[in-house]
């Protein structure tokens, strides 16, 4: 089955939470949409059904299908070219995670053919020195992690989550609770957007890069995927 945009109209409003995404590489820029919601929220037939398009393996839906009934939130990723999809759970609580505790597991149909499991695993705050050593030695575009750590404050957290395996080695960094203004950090045509994450580190398929996520609507949804 070929997913076309007009196959996730039916969802777009149903969220409960939005963010675009650029991912900057030497290969280019890979724009994302990311649609989240709370599980028992979710419209999981049309997730099933948009996943099986993108040729989710069965044995790999079920995983996810089982993993979601344990979870807080799940949530899917597409780019603007639809050649990439990722299913996402997410482990929320009050409490902050131990170190490797696992918080979101993605599965993910690539645009290079590959499907994959990766999950993310907390691992402190941003700021400790071996964490903050890690991230700006992995990340293609360094201004934007300077940038952002400028604007942050003492009195919030800047937790950190990492992916390791034979594909992916990399960082997330969550920086909402710091309200910090996009265009603080990337320039001005993203002023007046909040700054969700930052994320950098190498993956297989497009090498070294760094990602920025912003805040965004069902509106900005439909936008990207030209609804």
């Amino acid at each position: 089955m070929l997913i076309q945009p007009s196959d996730f109209a039916s969802i777009v409003d149903t969220g409960d939470a939005y963010d675009l995404s650029w991912s900057h590489s030497s290969a280019g820029v890979e724009e994302r949409m990311m649609l989240g919601w709370w599980r028992q929220n979710a419209p999981t037939a049309e997730l099933v059904r948009l996943a099986q398009g993108f040729g989710i393996p069965q044995p790999m839906l079920t995983r996810w299908l089982a993993d979601a009934e344990q979870s807080a939130a799940v949530g899917i990723t597409v780019n603007r070219s639809l050649t990439s999809f990722r299913l996402y759970t997410h482990s929320l609580n009050d409490q902050t995670p131990d170190i490797g505790q696992r918080v979101f597991c993605g599965y993910k149909a690539l645009s290079d053919g590959q499907v994959r499991v990766d999950d993310y695993r907390f691992q402190g705050d941003l700021r400790d020195p071996d964490l903050l050593s890690i991230a700006r030695e992995n990340t293609f575009q360094p201004a934007w992690l300077e940038n952002a750590l400028s604007k942050t404050s003492d009195a919030h957290p800047i937790p950190l989550i990492t992916i390791l395996n034979g594909a992916r080695s990399s960082w997330l960094a969550t920086l909402r609770h710091h309200d910090i203004d996009a265009g603080a950090v990337l320039g001005s045509d993203f002023a007046r957007m909040k700054l969700l994450h930052l994320a950098g580190g190498t993956d297989v398929s497009k090498g070294e890069f760094s990602t920025f996520y912003l805040r965004s609507s069902p509106d900005g949804i439909r936008s990207l995927l030209g609804l």
